[in-house]
């Protein structure tokens, strides 16, 4: 993962997922990727189901900083209920967030960014209560 940020969508994979769901006209991308499969999450999972719940906030909470890209993808289809999407976005956080988490192992590797990310993830938490 490159990473050169603690924000969403400040890493290549993010990026990458972000280019997918332009590509989409429902919420599958969005729904596929808060429900990865069970068990230890992988960094690459973790980090889109970020971005996935970065742009339901964003959807529901139009303050929370999206690339431009998806600012763009979110107005052509504001008819979709992204409100159905909140509780899954905010257990996704929590389990990015939870022990068995790679991305979470590799932030806490760096100590002076550490704080940020989780600050970042708990304000997404707050937009999608």
């Amino acid at each position: 993962m490159g990473a050169w940020g603690h924000e969403p969508f400040d890493n290549d994979t993010a990026m990458d997922w972000s280019y997918d769901l332009e590509e989409s006209s429902d919420l599958s991308v969005l729904t596929r990727s808060l429900q990865p499969a069970p068990g230890y999450l992988e960094a690459d999972q973790g980090t889109e189901l970020v971005a996935a719940a970065a742009v339901v906030a964003g959807a529901l909470h139009p303050v929370v900083r999206l690339p431009e890209n998806i600012q763009n993808w979110l107005q052509r289809h504001a008819t979709l209920e992204f409100a159905s999407l909140k509780v899954p976005a905010r257990a996704g956080i929590d389990r990015v967030l939870g022990a068995d988490s790679e991305l979470r192992e590799l932030w806490e590797e760096s100590e002076e960014n550490f704080s940020a990310w989780q600050d970042c993830l708990q304000k997404l938490t707050v937009a999608l209560a």
